[in-house]
């Protein structure tokens, strides 16, 4: 016995934990019952005393996602329901033949309209379904007997069997152009109906579809559709005229039984199995024209809505479509893509004698240029040859010329006249002429004793006269120490050979300006008289050395590994960076550089150069450029057309006159 009752309270104990079915009381009545699945409430049925009701979206501390099936179905009392936004699914018959229901408003969390929801609810006159409904189920407003209009989102795809079956008040709907399914019966007996369009998107329409719609009087179905089924416009009894898309292959016999005699049926003549029809009706075959872009790369080819009985007229389109081909203008349409066929300008009237039109774009070529480039003693550029006429082009790398600076093409040798940029239209065949600004930083290197811009044996044969000779001028100082001897020699020598630096060269006498040097001896923490190492300073990332008052960097290309450079407030007329290939940030700001080349910096995304005597700016090698604050210099070109991302640029108070800034769509 007591093993008995210990089995009995433990099944009650697990009923009362699965608890899948509780009654929700509020103050007045029990109005809901609902069950529970993970945590949320669907309304299983309706207890209330009707009216104007709003659904709770929580119960009991459960918060209702669901309406299951046949929750309300039958409460005449109701008149107007409002869901809560917490509802996502209305299931089967939740509604129906609610027969006083007038207001209904559905939220966007519902995502499906199922079967017979609100079937035989009369009284409904209007209804807006969401845009996140993605399906109406079968029936779902079958004999709402007053419904008049209806909403349908481009979110649904399907419309079921039967959904508005017997809607006799229906006289007009709008379907959106991202249904591809209409179901069985869909339409059946909307007897108030007398136009509906069906879009594109549609490809398949099941049988009965419109049957008894009998104040259709005409309807076009789209070239999306390839057949028309069993009874689908039986009853139409005051349909005059449907047109039949011209991707229809098949119609059956009973299509259109128990229309009206006089019934004119247009129909594409490449229908192959358009015969036997149930009732002698009067059969019209139709042609079309359409059109082909024929390589168009933009744009879209127009299209030709009429159809044309054989003995009518079309009219020739024009390029309504604006269609595009890179390197040709439109010159009207052709019957062969080739334009081996009949051409036909816009306007024109052609007959149409039973066949199909098919007309291809005609296209003309435009003229084509090239552009020469002329480095002026610089590398040697190619040119760039199939240019269409009246178009840009992109600039290719800049030319290298040893001890010169890149400072922008012009269309005069001696760089006299208008610059050539990438926003400079090419309208015939011409010539480009490379700037040049003479690199401060090669002028400044000692040792270029006979100012050629190289150093080399010719210098060194200048400084062995002038060491033999009684007159040692301070000029051929080359180590920095203010004598004039052999250890010049030897430093020069070096210079030339290029001597590979390992860890224990000593560089001190590479830093020739005192607050640059004393700047380094601080930031490796030795004394001013330790040398230098390259030890010391290769493998310094970030480099501070802001507002020292420092004229000369020579030195700073032994800091190889330099990620970040500050040199800005000085008073510097050169900086060489070109062995600083992994810089990603300079600022050099408020010095007096006249000449800077990042050719070698291609990390580069942060350069300012702003307040400087800056003549040219080539950064056409530094595609990772995002920042760049050019402003306050001399400059009459900057070119990024090849800085992409760049987010953020500032070339004010220049000498700029045009600035092509098409091609960097990230600016803000």
């Amino acid at each position: 016995m007591k093993k008995l009752l210990s089995i009995f309270l433990t099944l009650i104990l697990i009923i009362f934990q699965i608890g899948t079915v509780k009654v929700f009381a509020d103050t007045t009545s029990e109005d809901y019952l609902y069950s529970v699945s993970n945590s949320t409430a669907v309304i299983t049925s309706y207890r209330g005393s009707g009216g104007d009701v709003t659904i709770p979206s929580n119960i009991d501390g459960y918060t209702v996602t669901g309406i299951g099936n046949y929750a309300f179905h039958s409460r005449a009392s109701l008149t107007s329901i409002t869901i809560p936004s917490s509802v996502t699914s209305i299931d089967t018959g939740a509604f129906g033949m609610c027969t006083n229901l007038k207001n209904i408003i559905i939220p966007n969390s519902v995502t499906s309209i199922a079967d017979f929801t609100f079937s035989e609810c009369t009284s409904l006159t209007s209804i807006t379904i969401p845009n996140s409904v993605t399906s109406i189920g079968s029936e779902a407003f079958e004999i709402c007997t007053n419904l008049k209009s209806i909403t349908i989102p481009n979110s649904v795809t399907s419309i079921g069997s039967n959904v508005f079956d017997h809607c006799d008040n229906l006289s007009n709907i709008t379907i959106p152009n991202s249904v591809t399914n209409i179901g069985m019966c869909a339409f059946r007996s909307c007897t108030g109906l007398t136009s509906i369009i069906i879009p594109n998107s549609v490809t398949n329409i099941d049988y009965g579809a419109f049957s008894g719609c009998t104040s259709l009087t005409s309807i076009t179905i789209p070239n999306s559709v390839t057949s028309i089924g069993y009874s689908q416009f039986d009853r139409c009894t005051n349909l005059k005229s449907i047109i039949i898309g011209d991707s229809v292959k098949s119609i059956d016999a009973f299509a259109f039984m128990n229309c009206p005699f006089n019934t004119k049926i247009y129909y594409h003549d490449k229908v192959t199995n358009f015969i036997n029809l149930e009732r002698g009706y009067i059969t019209v075959p139709y042609n079309v024209v359409s059109y082909n872009g024929n390589g168009n790369t933009g744009g879209t080819a127009p299209a030709d809505g009429n159809i044309y009985t054989n003995g009518t007229n079309a009219t020739i389109l024009g390029n309504t479509g604006n269609l595009v081909k890179t390197g040709y203008t439109f010159a009207g349409w052709n019957t062969a893509a080739d334009g081996s066929g009949t051409s036909y300008p816009p306007d024109t009237i052609v007959p149409m004698n039973g066949s199909d039109l098919t007309l291809y774009a005609e296209w003309t070529a435009l003229p084509k240029c090239t552009v020469t480039f002329d480095s002026n003693g610089g590398s040697t550029v190619s040119p760039i040859s199939d240019i269409i006429e009246g178009t840009t082009v992109t600039l290719p790398p800049a030319p290298t010329k040893p001890g010169y600076i890149f400072a922008g093409w012009n269309i005069a040798k001696d760089g006299s006249k208008v610059s050539f940029t990438e926003a400079t239209p090419v309208n015939t065949n011409m010539t480009v002429y490379a700037k040049w600004i003479v690199d401060p930083c090669v002028t400044a290197i000692k040792g270029d004793f006979n100012a050629d811009n190289v150093i080399d044996n010719k210098d060194l044969a200048i400084l062995r006269n002038v060491l033999l000779s009684s007159h040692k001028d301070i000029k051929y100082d080359i180590n920095g120490d203010n004598k004039v001897n052999a250890n010049d020699y030897l430093r020069l020598i070096k210079m030339i050979i290029n001597q590979p630096v390992t860890d224990d060269t000593n560089i001190t006498s590479a830093f020739i300006d005192d607050n640059f040097r004393n700047a380094v001896y601080a930031l490796i923490n030795k004394s001013s008289s330790s040398p230098i190492l390259y030890s010391d300073v290769k493998n310094i990332q970030n480099l501070n050395i802001a507002s020292l008052g420092i004229k000369d960097l020579n030195g700073l290309e032994y800091f190889t590994s330099l990620n970040s450079l500050y040199c800005n407030n000085n008073q510097l007329t050169c900086l060489n960076v070109s062995k600083n290939t992994s810089l990603t940030t300079i600022d050099c700001s408020y010095n007096k550089i006249s000449g800077l080349d990042l050719s070698k910096n291609t990390a580069l995304t942060y350069l300012d150069c702003n307040n400087n005597q800056l003549l040219a700016l080539d950064v056409s090698k530094n595609a990772n450029l995002i920042y760049l604050n050019s402003s306050s210099n001399k400059l009459t070109d900057v070119n990024v057309g090849l800085n992409k991302i760049l987010t953020y640029l500032d070339c004010s108070t220049n000498n700029i006159s045009d600035l092509d800034v098409t091609k960097n769509t990230a600016l803000t």
